[in-house]
């Protein structure tokens, strides 16, 4: 198979995964009246997808590391048109959430697309290419939020789902006819232990950043302490396992660490342009602040930040290759934090709000593209999923943060009886906004110029019963010995 056509295959794989992770915002309410549930049961529809992302993209990602990112892309992509459908039809609230969930796989599309474009591409290609999904990322989610209401107005809310998911069956004849599978398999297996325990501490930890403000805080403690628990237990578990999930050596080295937390900052930032600016799009003129936009054209209005995201994430990779590697990281959350500050303080004009929207869109796209760019640098070639899948796991709980400090904001900022915050609610959000940014812009100074990945995880030792005087890794040389560990078989003693 020619690589030739493999990026622009796999950006159409995961453009669907990148619209519906926002298609459903602006229709929330309109879901609510279909289902017959109140406001708090529709946002489940909206968490479920996050919470699933979360939960299954680091275990997806290794398994493509182990038996093939082709393949598992594949099987995603098959659960993501099931889920996809049971949306579409979905008639109560149980059915809507399952498919939600089954949806919410395919967010490790995107680290199993980041390892083929490392297996295939030359290195000089590799920057551009995951800029060029990164920008896919961004701007599938600005698309969502645009032809959200033009299409349930036209064609109905079933096909809000139902256009995504031909694009979905559609992309598995790309897949098996242009995507190569990779040619790179790391040794070893999964641990599924640590896989179940990683899984349920990263599930608890949603819930909470999900239900806080919502459910009693006694329930909401309860659960943060049993993910803490449950995420000791499973640092535990990883340090004994013979072939660890993550790799722990992995997640300390500076170029990763650093490079996560600028994920989630840039996550929880990033999700205001598609909630909390629409969102002030709506409010009626009589507020005072607000512009009284209907909801299908409130896309239009977004619509210069989705294009500003696709024409400069292919920027980051040409600045990263000139400047350095985190150079855009740096330049996109300078860019970000400015356009929040305008936000904050010159949010009474149309002009100035959507100007500053694509001003962020532009920031949003040199950071996003510069994230994949620095971990698949800072990881080691075999676990290149499961180390964009972290990276990717960190922007999903930043945006699930972002979302519910957002929310907690504008619902203090409510006076009681009202239909909408006051005009300091908005104002405080994006100054949150411009903090996180600048929180991130120092964290940026701190990854190294060009990361290097850490020293791949020795083998295990072979273990006997008897006594042994040396012993060795897998191919190395003699070593002193602990008792009761032998090398394996010795080698035949030459002729002579």
């Amino acid at each position: 198979m020619t690589t030739r056509a493999l990026l622009p295959a796999l950006a159409v794989c995961v453009l669907p995964f990148s619209i519906m992770q926002s298609a459903v915002s602006p229709l929330l309410g309109t879901f609510g009246e279909r289902l017959g549930v109140d406001q708090a049961g529709t946002m489940w529809i909206f968490t479920a997808f996050l919470l699933s992302a979360t939960v299954t993209t680091p275990v997806l990602g290794r398994l493509g590391d182990l038996h093939g990112k082709r393949r598992w892309m594949l099987i995603v992509v098959v659960v993501q048109v099931v889920g996809t459908v049971a949306c579409a039809v979905a008639g109560d609230l149980a059915t809507m959430l399952l498919g939600r969930a089954l949806q919410g796989t395919g967010g490790a599309l995107f680290p199993l697309a980041y390892g083929l474009l490392r297996d295939h591409l030359p290195p000089s290609r590799v920057a551009l290419g995951i800029g060029v999904l990164s920008s896919v990322l961004g701007a599938g989610g600005s698309i969502g939020v645009v032809t959200a209401g033009p299409v349930e107005r036209l064609l109905g809310p079933a096909w809000v789902f139902g256009l995504p998911g031909v694009l979905m069956a559609g992309s598995l004849l790309l897949i098996v006819g242009l995507v190569p599978e990779s040619p790179q398999r790391s040794v070893g297996g999964l641990s599924w232990p640590s896989a179940v325990l990683l899984g349920a501490g990263l599930l608890a930890s949603m819930l909470v950043l999900s239900t806080l403000g919502a459910w009693p805080a006694a329930v909401v403690g309860t659960i943060a302490v049993l993910g803490v628990v449950t995420m000791l237990a499973w640092a535990r578990v990883e340090a004994r396992a013979t072939w660890p999930l993550i790799d722990v050596r992995l997640l300390r080295a500076r170029g990763m660490w650093t490079t996560n937390l600028c994920s989630m900052l840039v996550g929880f930032a990033l999700i205001q342009s598609f909630l909390v600016v629409p969102q002030l799009l709506l409010l009626p003129a009589d507020s005072g602040f607000g512009f009284g936009v209907d909801v299908v054209h409130v896309g239009l209005y977004v619509l210069p930040s989705s294009l500003a995201m696709l024409a400069f994430s292919p920027v980051s990779g040409w600045l990263g290759g000139r400047a350095g590697a985190r150079a855009p990281l740096i330049v996109g959350a300078l860019l970000c934090a400015t356009a929040y500050a305008a936000l904050a303080f010159g949010h009474r004009e149309i002009w100035a709000v959507v100007g500053a929207n694509a001003l962020n869109g532009i920031g949003a796209a040199l950071a996003f593209s510069a994230l994949p760019n620095l971990t698949v640098r800072a990881a080691p070639v075999d676990r290149t999923g499961v180390a964009t899948a972290i990276t990717t796991v960190a922007r999903t709980a930043g945006g699930a943060l972002g979302t519910q400090v957002a929310a907690v904001v504008l619902a203090t900022a409510t006076p009681v009886g009202a239909s909408h915050p006051d005009e300091i609610g908005f104002t405080a959000v994006f100054a949150v906004m411009v903090v996180a940014m600048v929180g991130c812009l120092a964290v940026a100074m701190a990854v190294p110029r060009n990361p290097h990945p850490p020293c791949p995880p020795r083998p295990p030792l072979v273990v006997t019963p008897r006594r042994s005087t040396t012993c060795t890794w897998p191919g190395s040389s003699a070593m002193p010995s602990r008792r009761g560990v032998s090398p394996g078989p010795a080698a035949p003693a030459p002729n002579g």
